[in-house]
């Protein structure tokens, strides 16, 4: 992570925060792509993982509740203070499962 690294969270946070709720599929995936693109930038594996899951799942038709409390997973991802692979996986992981429930 980068010297600004809380910034940069703070700026994401921000960006997951503005969509809009109920949302078109389109929109919510290309505001996933630019979050996930920035958290690419900076090292934030978790962010990258979530977001990356829920791209996927858009792009399989998921809508509804699963999609917005993605989103909330998304901004925990983001503001966790681990930022290592092991805790992107782990963020993938727990947002895979609940959208498989």
């Amino acid at each position: 992570m980068g010297a600004d690294s809380g910034g940069i969270r703070h700026e994401l946070a921000a960006q997951v925060a503005a969509i809009a709720w109920p949302a078109a599929p389109n929109r919510i995936a290309g505001e996933l792509d630019r979050i996930r693109a920035t958290a690419s930038r900076h090292g934030l594996l978790p962010a990258v993982a979530v977001a990356k899951v829920l791209e996927a799942a858009l792009a399989r038709g998921e809508r509804g509740v699963f999609i917005r409390e993605g989103l909330h997973l998304l901004s925990e991802a983001v503001a966790s203070e681990r930022q290592d692979e092991m805790a992107g996986r782990a963020f993938a992981a727990a947002c895979a499962i609940h959208l498989a429930t």
